[in-house]
């Protein structure tokens, strides 16, 4: 794993280098009660928490907050802030420098470690071939236990990304989106027009009601 002194520091949206808090802890055990509970009811464990680098940050700032973090390699791409304590202010609220607004996206193969192969199920061998396009990061790492996953942070996916998958041999993408509003709706239309230009004969679309 990386050394935490290098990636913790003050950072905020629209730097080049974002960094976490200095207050944030990554020891799922040292945290209150609630900051697991609220991941562990949508099927997320500790270590997989640990896995993908979620930080709880207890003061400054963002306190009471959980830094849900997209990496490239070992290098911090930027974080989503989940609220978890009190009620005030958006649930979400990303931290990205401003030259990623179109690349905010978490991937299921890109951990706290570095990047690891995609997983290849008993029983499904095209698994290995598709890349499923989700909404949100904790979704990604549930379905990415038995595929790529790929959670757009943002309500368009930017086509270089569908290319990187390209040309590592991805062939059939998935987008599964919950059909839980408008503005879902609007985002699943968004990322089928994308992908359908690099994955045109094989695309499906998974929109399920909540």
């Amino acid at each position: 794993f990386p050394s935490h002194d290098k990636i913790s520091g003050a950072g905020h949206h629209g730097t080049e280098a974002v960094r976490f808090p200095e207050s944030a802890s990554f020891t799922p055990e040292e945290w209150p009660k609630e900051v697991a509970d609220w991941y562990q009811q949508y099927g997320i464990t500790n270590t997989e928490a640990r896995r993908y680098g979620f930080s709880y940050i207890p003061a400054g700032f963002y306190h009471g907050q959980l830094a849900l973090p997209c990496w490239s390699g070992v290098s911090l791409l930027g974080y989503q802030l989940r609220q978890i304590s009190g009620t005030d202010g958006p649930k979400y609220y990303s931290v990205f420098p401003k030259r990623t607004d179109q690349r905010r996206v978490f991937d299921s193969c890109k951990t706290q470690a570095g990047v690891v192969p995609a997983p290849v199920v008993a029983g499904v061998p095209s698994s290995t071939s598709t890349v499923v396009i989700v909404e949100d990061t904790l979704s990604a790492i549930k379905v990415g236990r038995q595929a790529r996953a790929i959670a757009c942070l943002t309500s368009t996916l930017d086509p270089d990304i569908l290319l990187s998958l390209r040309s590592e041999g991805y062939n059939r993408a998935v987008v599964w989106l919950d059909n839980d509003n408008p503005d879902v709706n609007r985002k699943a239309r968004n990322i089928l027009r994308t992908a359908s230009l690099l994955f045109p004969s094989t695309l499906f679309c998974i929109v399920t009601g909540k």
